[in-house]
This record gives C-alpha cells, sequence and structure tokens, in this order.
C-alpha cells in the first residue's frame, strides 16, 4: 500500500543490494547512514572525505538521477519482476553515465572502497 507523504526511512541501501551494487559500497553506505542517524554524519562525512564537497553535491545529485531513471525505466517496460533485465537496464545506464561517473572524485573514492 502506497501512502502520500514523508518517509521517515530509506530504501536507497536495498535499492543498492538490489541492484548487485559491490558489497564494499554497500557497508560504506550503511556506514554513513548510521553516521547520519546521529546527525553528525555530515560533518563526519565533509572531514572524512578528500572529495572537494562540490564533487560530493554532484555526485550524490548524479546518482539520485541515474536511480530515478533506472526505476522510471523498468516500471514503465512492466519488467519489476525479470531479475535480469533489471540488471540490465542498471547496467546501460551506468554505462550511459559513464564518463560523468568516471570524471566525479567522490564517485571514484566510493568506487574504490
Amino acid at each position: 500500500m502506497l501512502i502520500t507523504g514523508v518517509c521517515d526511512q530509506s530504501f536507497g541501501i536495498h535499492v543498492a543490494e538490489l541492484a548487485h551494487f559491490p558489497e564494499k559500497v554497500l557497508k560504506m553506505a550503511k556506514r554513513k547512514a548510521d553516521e547520519l542517524e546521529d546527525f553528525s554524519g555530515k560533518d563526519a562525512m565533509q572531514e572524512t572525505s578528500m572529495a572537494p564537497q562540490a564533487d560530493v553535491e554532484e555526485g550524490s545529485k548524479l546518482l539520485k538521477e541515474i536511480l530515478r531513471e533506472w526505476r522510471d525505466s523498468v516500471k514503465a517496460r512492466g519488467v519489476e519482476d525479470d531479475k535480469d533485465e533489471m540488471i540490465g537496464t542498471f547496467k546501460g545506464l551506468i554505462e550511459k553515465n559513464k564518463q560523468a561517473l568516471e570524471g566525479n572524485m567522490w564517485i571514484q573514492q566510493v568506487m574504490a572502497l
């Protein structure tokens, strides 16, 4: 059941697991989520990241756009139950955005974990 309104939970990590993100990325995301729960995560993230804040913001925006496009594409084609189609669609979006992903220092740091 879907309800319009604000959600106090994020399912981004669960989506990343479904998309078969590397285990290292999932662990880092879970660690960062824990940091954010105590509301000090933003400062801690800025202190531990060597990437400029602009790259962090741009990279985060890019990843959100890719995930939204992936969700919309899968839904529009009605392949939500086809794991192989979903993975293929996601890989296609990564390839489509490869240059932008590779050009972002923050994303590169995340991928290197």
